[in-house]
């Protein structure tokens, strides 16, 4: 089994300069951890950064990211090394592109979202949305990509002016496909904050759709409903028995400190996807933002995240070892939702 890691790094490694660039390197975790070959995945001379992965079921890897120039980039891992980079945000009308996320699908294929400030679906609004495209790797090694998708988009209301900010993307063994962002969008009961919205993908006639709309939904699902304060950083994950999970960060007053929220879906009708009452990791007393999700191959839910803080207020939390300091730390917190 290999673990693989990408980053960014000014570090010189062979021709790579002075620049940030994006390096990888593989863990071998049935052989010691031994370390492989370092590698610079795309050698430029302007900065790379934000790298996202995802690994695919012909056992290649997927890896995106932004560079200096605000533009998105994707190459492919196969037995061993990189392909060559290709740009994803081409269009003619593309703007700033940035905070790439990914997830492959059952046939390999691998699904870009992004944040978008361009006009590549409109002339005049050029506030921040949400774009996806799917990369598919051809018998011959040459790369074929589908259009571009608008996802924050409520059936036309994008020409509001609300920032759709920082996507997650998630898909599941049956190819489910789900996106995550924050929005500032006043609709459907959200109000002026920042919240959650989510979008699942089917084969109906508008596209981008929640499963199962009828002419009565707006497509939009709402996991930080009820929310009155800033919902930011969200992570979106499917559980062993398909249903959704999604995690923020938010404060539970308006000059409190933000703790990690998580909900999953309990039932959906008519396209409108049902969520459980958000559940509160633990309070560290200290900033807990940039979470992710994991769910194993037991339905165990595992999340990491960064916090300022420096103490757990449970006690009997599994895998927290705090120590002492309030600089930003890494914690996580192992949980199995229907315990």
């Amino acid at each position: 089994n290999l673990l693989h890691i990408a980053w960014s790094s000014n570090g010189q490694f062979g021709s790579s300069g002075g620049d940030r660039d994006i390096f990888h390197r593989t863990v071998e975790l049935d052989n010691g951890n031994a370390l492989g070959t370092l590698n610079v995945v795309d050698n430029q001379s302007e900065n790379q950064q934000a790298p996202a992965m995802a690994a695919a079921l012909d056992g290649t890897v997927h890896l995106v990211w932004e560079d200096q120039a605000k533009d998105i980039f994707h190459a492919r891992w196969n037995s061993g090394s990189w392909g060559v980079a290709t740009k994803v945000s081409d269009h003619i009308n593309d703007g700033s592109s940035t905070s790439p996320a990914i997830a492959t699908d059952s046939t390999s294929a691998a699904h870009i979202v992004w944040q978008e400030l361009g006009r590549i679906d409109q002339t005049s609004n050029a506030d921040a949305d949400i774009y996806h495209r799917a990369v598919t790797v051809e018998s011959n090694e040459s790369i074929t990509m589908t259009g571009y998708a608008l996802v924050s988009d409520n059936g036309g209301d994008n020409a509001a002016v609300a920032a759709s900010t920082f996507p997650d993307i998630a898909i599941s063994t049956d190819d489910r496909v789900a996106i995550v962002w924050t929005d500032t969008l006043n609709l459907l009961g959200m109000g002026f904050d920042r919240d959650i919205f989510l979008r699942t993908y089917s084969a109906c006639a508008e596209g981008w759709c929640s499963d199962n709309a009828n002419s009565s939904w707006t497509y939009y699902q709402r996991p930080s409903v009820g929310s009155s304060y800033n919902s930011e950083s969200a992570r979106v994950a499917f559980q062993e028995d398909g249903a959704l999970l999604v995690a923020w960060s938010e404060a539970d007053s308006a000059d409190g400190e933000s703790n990690i929220k998580f909900t999953s879906e309990t039932n959906e009708s008519d396209g409108l996807i049902i969520f459980s009452a958000p559940l509160t990791l633990m309070a560290t007393g200290g900033m807990s933002m940039n979470a992710d999700i994991l769910v194993d191959a037991a339905g165990n839910i595992h999340f990491a995240w960064q916090d300022d803080g420096n103490e757990a207020s449970d006690g009997s939390i599994d895998g927290l070892n705090p120590n002492g300091e309030e600089d930003a730390d890494i914690f996580y917190q192992t949980k199995i939702i229907n315990e």
